[in-house]
């Protein structure tokens, strides 16, 4: 039998520690993302983001796949929101009573959230 190489796990340190990172910037805002199926259901619109400064200084503490500034986050109607389509890396949305698949893929992030999109939980799973 071939060993299979090429991946490993995430410690459960490093597990948690992006765990943080992403309840940290998603937790409690509404998600623009057009619900698959949902009666009614319409794009939002989206303002563009603004561009980014020509100059940005990194914080030296944050983690090196931390973007800066972060323009998957947008003012709507003096609310700041989350544009799913912009997440810097591979994302499934997690809605109550919709079907989810049991294949791990711990370098997806899981966005649970209610029936009105607010963000519940988040998971690397």
């Amino acid at each position: 039998m071939s060993k299979f190489t090429g991946f490993s796990m995430p410690s459960k340190e490093e597990q948690a520690a992006k765990k943080k990172l992403w309840e940290d910037r998603l937790m409690g805002k509404t998600l623009i993302y057009e619900r698959p199926g949902a009666p009614g259901s319409a794009p939002v619109p989206v303002p563009a983001p603004a561009p980014a400064p020509v100059e940005t200084v990194a914080d030296p503490e944050a983690p090196l796949d931390t973007p800066a500034p972060h323009p998957w986050l947008v003012k709507v109607d003096g609310e700041t929101r989350v544009q799913v389509s912009l997440i810097p890396c591979r994302v499934r949305v997690i809605w109550p009573g919709r079907p989810v698949t049991r294949d791990l893929q711990p370098d997806r992030l899981n966005i649970c959230c209610d029936g009105q999109d607010k963000v519940t939980a988040v998971g690397f799973y």
